[in-house]
């Protein structure tokens, strides 16, 4: 009779390393892969990396077509036959971004994570020139509702003067973007600290920054708003180029002719508002020193938002401001208010 040939069994060791193996792996793919998918507050799913949206046929339109626009009148003429005095809906809770060739990192995390927990808001929409597909934005994925991928002309001229900062491109989609859907634009370094629903019943909200300007880094608006409309059409007329000609100054002027009560339009105070503190060089220390005496004169409570104000500092910021050990441990005002 032939000697029946035993299968040797794999020792307990070996299984037990297969198996955290294949958790390892699994564990990488679901964490570090693309995702294409993202959940809606109602569960429903959608392309998240879609070219574009059918809500936003006009958008490309209108910047292509301030290649060759010279008067503002042009192409705004559309905004002004169509804006509504006064909306009796209150600001949807839809949060605006704009990213232009910038990678996202853990500054952005923030703005979102932040946006999501105090806002909660229906939907959040970013808008890019290109794909993500930094470690940051693959935590971030999940939250976002629409990536709309924007083709950006490659120079636009505006009052005779180049369109070259994409800073500058940024302010003219954010006006539009608020117009044509209503909602909240943020900035992508600003840190939300509570809910921003006793705001949301003004035609347009505004908050004051760096003394006696009002900023552009936090905006709310309602659809199709007049106010936002004319605000639009006054920072088309104004841009000459610099930096902040058409956005912080031109609001400012706009806001300070404005009959703010009549229109119904909110702008907030310093102390109790979104953007506290100034983008100057001290302004920004102050955010994350912990020396800084005159930190007593803020109360986070009263505040909105805090403005983080990346690109004025980007050496204190990446000594700092770059992981979550410094959200735990630094006693700076920021990190105060990431803990909230």
């Amino acid at each position: 009779m032939a000697a029946v040939t035993k299968t040797p069994r794999p020792r307990p060791t070996v299984i037990a390393l297969s198996v955290v193996a294949a958790v390892l792996l699994l564990s990488w793919w679901l964490f570090y892969r693309s995702p294409t998918t993202t959940n809606t507050a109602n569960g429903a799913h959608h392309d998240s990396f879609q070219d574009c949206d059918n809500s936003w046929p006009q958008l490309n339109e209108i910047v292509q077509a301030k290649k060759t626009t010279k008067d503002c009148d042009n192409w705004m003429k559309s905004c002004k036959e169509q804006c509504i005095q006064k909306a009796s809906t209150p600001i949807p809770k839809h949060i605006h971004f704009v990213s232009l060739n910038r990678p996202f990192s853990f500054m952005e995390w923030l703005a979102v994570v932040s946006a999501r927990k105090f806002i909660k808001p229906d939907k959040i929409t970013i808008y890019t020139d290109g794909q993500q597909d930094s470690c940051w934005w693959r935590r971030i994925a999940p939250y976002i509702d629409h990536q709309i991928i924007l083709s950006m002309p490659g120079t636009s001229v505006l009052n005779g003067v180049k369109i070259e900062i994409l800073s500058h491109m940024s302010d003219f989609l954010r006006f539009l973007i608020l117009y044509h859907n209503g909602g909240i634009y943020m900035d992508t370094d600003v840190l939300i600290l509570k809910s921003f629903d006793p705001l949301l019943q003004h035609q347009m909200v505004a908050s004051e920054e760096c003394g006696s300007h009002v900023g552009t880094a936090v905006m709310m608006s309602q659809k199709h708003s007049c106010v936002m409309c004319r605000f639009a059409h006054l920072s088309c007329e104004m841009f000459n180029g610099g930096w902040a000609t058409h956005a912080v100054h031109a609001l400012t002027v706009f806001m300070k002719n404005l009959d703010k009560e009549k229109e119904g339009v909110l702008v907030l105070p310093l102390k109790k508002g979104c953007l506290p503190l100034c983008w100057d060089g001290p302004g920004v220390e102050r955010l994350y020193r912990t020396d800084a005496k005159d930190l007593r004169d803020y109360n986070i409570s009263e505040l909105y938002s805090v403005h983080l104000y990346r690109h004025f500092r980007t050496d204190l910021l990446l000594k700092t401001v770059n992981n979550y050990k410094w959200i735990q441990t630094s006693k700076s005002l920021a990190a105060n208010a990431v803990r909230g």
